[in-house]
């Protein structure tokens, strides 16, 4: 029994002898390491890696760069130097970089003709109407501006080899990374080509400039022109404690003249001109401008300094300025023109600086107290015979042509301009003989109701001259009254 014992015993040694030997005759011959090149585990200081459920992508052929600067195929992986020591770069990545499973990607398939994994070759003749052609071509092609630094480094090398000092830097055409998705995930899109116009588009460019001006009759003429005229004309005013007579006159320049841009020049109003509710004003409050003349720094002959500041200030922004006090209405009496197209013929005669309209001054036609409207109330005027106060004028100014105002009724103009009447007349001193009113007419409510001459007479003018009890009785008293009810028809 000891002698069976001991043979079955040898015999189970022996099977398991022979078994050894046998499984390592078969893995010698049928090995994954036999004749292959080490795995990253054998490397130094390599780490070993968890196997992987899905196999990695497998990549294609590297390009190796070349000192012409041109790519040449390999099967290997371009080595690096790390700290002095030639180590390969893939190996190298997986060291640092845990190698994550990614899905591969399918080869495009371009007939029977050609393996498909050599498809993607740069330079591959592929059939005819292959419509999927350069879409792996761009990930495996060689971009030249890495080729160009690769290049430096190597001729500063000596080398062919790339320095990679410390970390090592990505390739010019690396393999997809593993950790960072698919093949499509690391495709950038190329950089749009800048597109630049012809030389010859660009000196025509510069010898003709786009005409800025719009066609006659288009929506853009039209609005530039409705611009001009907005801005054409524009009233300034020295007027003090009058807020109850101020939204009538500005109503009437408004709606009747169609001027646009009042710039009222309070002349230390108690309460100031500006406090008026604008919804009192009769019109849109954009179009009238206040200024406070504080009764502190106020002038001498104030009146002739606001006229003065008004052009300064505001001169340029229109073509003509007209000066009036809040008591000044002005008329287009031809019936058939506007102020626009009057002034627009007179911009055209050559050397008019100013345009003089002759006064009609109406008197208080009998009444006592303050009416609800100075146009239709007072219906009465002073003749234009001898001793009349409808010689003096107000002046129309050309604000390129003025100077500075040499009475509140004309101004002085510069060099080569003259002021004129409505039919072209030249202007001599201070008023206009053969009075006229065929086409413009300044009718002037001096006096108005008795109430309203001593409310007048007690506050002054900015002249430093007020209206006395003398002007009264010449215009009520002394001279001849004719009818002019003229006014009277405009609503509002």
């Amino acid at each position: 029994m000891r002698a069976v014992a001991e043979i079955q015993s040898l015999n189970w040694r022996m099977i398991l002898v022979v078994t050894l030997c046998c499984m390592g005759v078969y893995f010698l011959l049928t090995g994954d390491g036999f004749g292959s090149r080490p795995s990253t585990s054998q490397l130094p200081g390599a780490q070993l890696e968890s196997p992987s459920p899905v196999t990695p992508v497998q990549r294609p052929p590297e390009v190796a760069v070349s000192k012409a600067g041109t790519g040449t195929l390999k099967e290997s992986v371009v080595p690096v130097k790390d700290n002095g020591k030639i180590v390969n770069v893939e190996s190298k990545f997986k060291t640092q970089n845990e190698e994550v499973a990614q899905v591969e990607r399918p080869y495009p398939t371009l007939g029977d003709e050609y393996d498909a994994p050599f498809d993607a070759f740069p330079g591959r003749q592929r059939p005819a109407g292959d419509e999927d052609e350069g879409e792996d071509d761009e990930v495996l092609e060689a971009n030249p501006e890495p080729e160009a630094e690769s290049e430096q480094v190597q001729e500063k090398e000596g080398n062919p080899t790339i320095e990679v000092p410390g970390k090592p830097e990505t390739p010019a055409n690396p393999a997809p990374d593993s950790n960072s998705g698919s093949n499509e995930d690391q495709k950038q899109p190329p950089t749009p080509p800048s597109i630049k116009p012809p030389s010859e588009q660009l000196k025509a460019a510069k010898l003709h400039p786009p005409n800025l001006v719009p066609e006659p009759g288009s929506q853009a003429a039209k609005e530039l022109q409705f611009e001009e005229d907005y801005n054409y004309i524009a009233i300034c005013a020295a007027l003090k404690d009058v807020p109850i007579d101020l939204p009538e006159w500005l109503i009437h320049h408004y709606n009747h003249l169609q001027i646009r841009n009042f710039y009222i020049m309070d002349d230390g109003s108690d309460p100031p001109l500006s406090t008026i509710p604008t919804v009192d004003l009769g019109i849109p409050p954009a179009s009238v401008h206040f200024q406070f003349q504080d009764q502190s720094t106020r002038g001498t002959n104030e009146q002739l300094l606001i006229y003065q500041r008004c052009l300064q200030n505001w001169g340029k922004r229109h073509k003509w300025m007209i000066f009036l006090d809040g008591d000044e209405f002005l008329e287009m009496t031809a019936g058939n023109e506007t102020l626009l197209e009057f002034l627009k013929e007179k911009e055209q005669e050559p050397g008019v600086g100013a345009v003089a309209v002759n006064w009609r001054m109406h008197t208080s036609s009998g009444l006592l107290k303050r009416p609800t409207s100075a146009r239709k109330a007072f219906t009465e005027c002073i003749w234009d015979g001898k001793g009349t106060h409808n010689l003096n004028v107000k002046s129309i100014l050309r604000t390129d042509a003025g100077l500075e105002p040499t009475s509140p009724h004309t101004w002085h103009l510069k060099e080569g301009f003259v002021t004129v009447g409505e039919h072209g007349d030249q202007l001599e001193g201070f008023f206009r003989q053969g009075i006229t009113r065929d086409r413009i007419a300044l009718h002037h409510y001096a006096g108005k109701s008795r109430e309203e001459y001593e409310e007048k007479m007690g506050r002054g003018n900015a002249m430093n001259d007020p209206k006395k009890e003398n002007f009264w009785q010449s215009i009520e008293y002394e001279l001849p009254h004719v009818g002019c009810p003229e006014m009277a028809e405009y609503d509002p």
